[in-house]
């Protein structure tokens, strides 16, 4: 049932780019290598060469290629550098003149160095599109002098900064591009752009309907009512069990009902964070997300086209799911990544037509697919590696401008903007995604226990017995026991004393009644366990088998409380390295 639906999905997505182009220009490759050998034979074979001549003939061969490839690579970088399809340069071969680039202007002294660099760029395009004027005028919309304005605000403007307010209206149905380093601010747009269409009512009084999905669990608080006024947590049924989130809040999507809740999403104006990490693979996360997108543009289709709704998707590290070549694919199945491309550049190419909006994150630039770089509006942070600058300068900017972005900072391109550079504002929701620094240091140190309390085997897992005698290096004996009313209860080391000389008080508590059932003395298979370890075992062999599953079922099991994913894959990763089950890992999934 489930493999028709897929079929479906990619028939539905018809005409959009597919994902075997790279192995295409592979046959391409061969082919004419092949072809080449073929010719360079007939010479080889007048001059009796022999072996030696056919060894010569395929080295040819390749040399060729290996230049023609260099060759259109230089002509496909020159067509981007000045902006030409490849019907513009046709027309140019045929004797129409594109008229000259004008040289690029020096940079005033006296203006500061971000300025500096702000004209300078501007220069750059307003001399690019003044040459090109009849073929670039329906691309962009040229700067009335060489100046970029100060400040761009637009009516019912968004507040992405004191500087840049746009207006919602034309971003929707647009492809959204926002590419930078880690830190350098790209989520944290991303989180202002949602909070600013997610209330988009407080200023023109209009509920967007909206799709964010998280790839990295780190956007939930978003689904907060403060912040998405019609929000939900959209992830796996067993999500809601492991953080405890009321049903009014959640909305469970499995690959049954995922059509359905896409549906709903458009019917009821919804503004979901989609989970993705809250499945057992990011397989089953991606296939249930493209259901999920099916059925928003299925009610798309059933609308007649006045009455269809713009709706807007944010995608985090898009680059995950849809880099430029398939290897990079964190999916694992390559039937599930067609499905996921299919989907998604169907929004790409087809979407503007049923007013979706896509924003498409990236740390990389280079990383991600090549098609998404036609994205109408872009917000480029921070890159480092040359090959990202060197993508960065087919926008006209130039490595020192980029390099010299400070966090938060971006040049902006838009369809009447061109390079406007300007500081994004901080996000107001909670960020789950910061890099954890040395506040958090200090707030977790002040609750740690003095290092003399502690001994080896509890650091290693193997908690002694309570009442075992050992001895120390002069010969005394040392116990170890349990301080009592203690509130961690966890072994401390009592001190080189014989029986005689202990506490009478104390010495009552040597055996507790009940010990912390996390140290109680189990085996299995001749192997000391916890507790804890022996239920994630039970559960394990029952076929939890994921790490969320795992915690779920842990969770309900209800003796150790609520159990986050973080524990559970402790607790696998402790019994794997006991020997007690294996983890299949992404390779051995990919071999099998």
């Amino acid at each position: 049932m489930h493999v028709q639906d897929d079929q479906e999905v990619i028939e539905e997505w018809d005409g959009s780019e597919p994902i075997s182009h790279l192995r295409g220009n592979r046959f391409i490759a061969i082919l004419g290598w092949f072809l080449l050998c073929a010719a360079l034979m007939w010479p080889v074979n007048q001059l009796h060469m022999g072996f030696v001549g056919l060894v010569i003939a395929m080295a040819t061969a390749i040399l060729i290629l290996l230049w023609v490839r260099w060759l259109v690579r230089v002509i496909q970088r020159k067509m981007a550098g000045i902006s030409l399809t490849r019907r513009q340069w046709a027309e140019m071969a045929m004797g129409v003149e594109p008229g000259e680039i004008v040289d690029e202007a020096e940079p005033d002294p006296t203006l500061a160095p971000g300025e500096a660099a702000q004209n300078s760029l501007a220069t750059r395009r307003v001399a690019q599109t003044t040459a090109l004027q009849p073929y670039y005028q329906q691309r962009v919309a040229t700067l009335d002098d060489e100046d970029p304005p100060d400040t761009v605000t637009e009516e019912n403007g968004m507040y992405f900064s004191d500087y840049f307010m746009p207006a919602l209206a034309p971003m929707l149905g647009q492809i959204i591009l926002v590419c930078g380093n880690r830190g350098s601010g790209k989520s944290n747009l991303l989180g202002v752009a949602a909070e600013e269409i997610a209330r988009y009512e407080e200023i023109a009084r209009y509920h967007v309907p909206i799709l964010f999905i998280d790839m990295e669990d780190q956007w939930s608080p978003l689904a907060n009512r403060k912040y998405f006024p019609r929000g939900f947590l959209a992830g796996d049924p067993s999500l809601q069990f492991v953080q405890k989130i009321p049903l009014r809040h959640f909305a469970p999507v499995t690959l049954d009902n995922a059509n359905s809740a896409g549906r709903k999403l458009l019917e009821h104006c919804l503004q979901y964070v989609f989970n993705m990490k809250s499945y057992p693979t990011l397989d089953d996360a991606a296939l249930v997300l493209c259901e999920l997108i099916r059925g928003m543009v299925q009610w798309e289709e059933e609308q007649e086209n006045k009455d269809r709704l713009p709706v807007v998707i944010f995608f985090d590290e898009a680059n995950k799911i849809l880099p430029q070549e398939e290897r990079y694919s964190e999916i694992v199945d390559r039937r599930v990544q067609e499905i996921v491309y299919k989907t998604f550049f169907g929004l790409v190419n087809r979407g503007r037509n049923y007013g979706f909006a896509v924003w498409f994150a990236t740390q990389r630039i280079q990383q991600i697919h090549k098609s998404l770089l036609q994205a109408a509006y872009k917000f480029l942070f921070f890159q480092g590696q040359k090959v990202d600058l060197e993508q960065y300068q087919i926008f006209g900017l130039e490595p020192e401008d980029v390099l010299s972005l400070q966090q938060g900072e971006c040049y902006v391109f838009t369809p009447a903007i061109i390079g406007f550079r300007c500081y994004m504002r901080a996000r107001v929701s909670p960020h789950l995604g910061h890099t954890p620094g040395l506040d958090q240091l200090r707030a977790y140190q002040q609750s740690l226990r003095p290092i003399e309390t502690l001994n080896g085997g509890h650091i290693s897992g193997q908690v002694p017995d309570p009442m075992e005698k050992r001895f120390t290096s002069n010969g005394m004996r040392e116990q170890i026991a349990y301080i009592p009313g203690g509130q961690n209860r966890e072994p401390v080391s009592m001190g080189s004393a014989s029986p005689a000389t202990i506490d009478p008080e104390l010495e009552n508590h040597l055996q507790p009644p009940q010990q912390p059932s996390g140290y109680a003395k189990l085996e299995i298979n001749g192997i000391r366990v916890t507790a804890m370890q022996k239920l994630a075992y039970e559960l394990h062999m029952k076929g939890h088998t994921t790490g969320v599953a795992l915690a779920t079922a842990m969770t309900i099991d209800g003796r150790f409380g609520k159990i986050d994913n973080n524990v559970s894959y402790r607790l696998r990763n402790e019994l794997a390295t006991k020997g007690l089950i294996s983890i299949p890992t992404k390779r051995s999934q990919e071999d099998a």
